[in-house]
């Protein structure tokens, strides 16, 4: 783990994008950008940059990854992931696809 030690400037991140994961670490108090550079860093040659991404973070409250809160900074170590958007961000963020949309629209059209 070349990066992913940790010390009193340098928090350990677990990143993940597809079937990859990789630990590293990043500056305490590293934002959205500073994230975004990371994965580019390590995940850059398999990244499709025409496409739109978010970044979610693993929450133990709720055993499953959950989209990187405004505002957020890194303090303690925790897991990432990169994951691209399939659809419109307005209805992947409540949890539509785009062929639950179009059957929802049918059903109100008729």
């Amino acid at each position: 783990m070349a990066d992913g030690h940790s010390n009193n400037n340098h928090v350990p991140v677990l990143l993940s994008f597809s079937a990859f994961s990789r630990p590293s670490s990043v500056p305490v108090g590293s934002g959205y950008e500073v994230l975004i550079q990371k994965f580019l860093s390590l995940y850059g040659r398999q990244i499709d940059l025409h496409r739109k991404f978010m970044i979610q973070l693993y929450s133990d409250e709720w055993a499953q990854y959950i989209d990187l809160p405004k505002g957020f900074i890194i303090s303690e170590k925790c897991k990432l992931r990169f994951v691209p958007l399939e659809t419109d961000v307005r209805f992947y963020r409540f949890g539509f696809s785009l062929q639950m949309l179009y059957i929802m629209m049918h059903i109100i059209a008729n």
